[in-house]
């Protein structure tokens, strides 16, 4: 179980996978729009959506984010896309870092958020043979 903070009071499950190198969100990108920053710089900001189909999500609600950039990712199948890329907090087993996270929409998938490996470097070892190590298990997404 993950918490993201500022996007979420709620704890979400999410999938350890060491075979990829970004990690990734269940959301809908709404669009990215350019807006002018406090010292006059232009900066492009990304609005999603968290859909309400999860469990740890009671209810949909529209984020806006500092866009970081839009990176070429190869899905599971082979598939290359431009996503959005964000960075944010993550807190998991009693440790809280800034992580960078590619919006995607996860709702064929069997987790809302996908853990990959550069978010687990340096922080911690996986045990291929235990679940749920961080948390409880929650109930089966819609």
């Amino acid at each position: 179980m993950v918490l993201l903070p500022k996007l979420s009071s709620v704890p979400f499950a999410c999938k350890v996978d060491t075979g990829a190198a970004s990690s990734s969100l269940d959301a809908i990108v709404l669009g990215v729009e350019t807006v002018i920053g406090k010292s006059g710089e232009l900066q492009a900001w990304v609005r999603f959506r968290l859909p309400s189909n999860v469990d740890s999500f009671p209810d949909d609600r529209i984020h806006r984010a500092r866009l970081l950039e839009k990176r070429p990712i190869r899905s599971s199948n082979g598939e290359t896309a431009d996503r959005c890329v964000i960075v944010t907090v993550a807190e998991l087993m009693g440790h809280r870092w800034p992580i960078e996270i590619t919006l995607n929409d996860r709702k064929q998938m069997g987790f809302p958020m996908l853990l990959g490996r550069k978010a687990l470097r340096r922080r911690f070892l996986v045990n291929v043979g235990r679940s749920w190590m961080g948390g409880g298990r929650p109930g089966k997404r819609d």
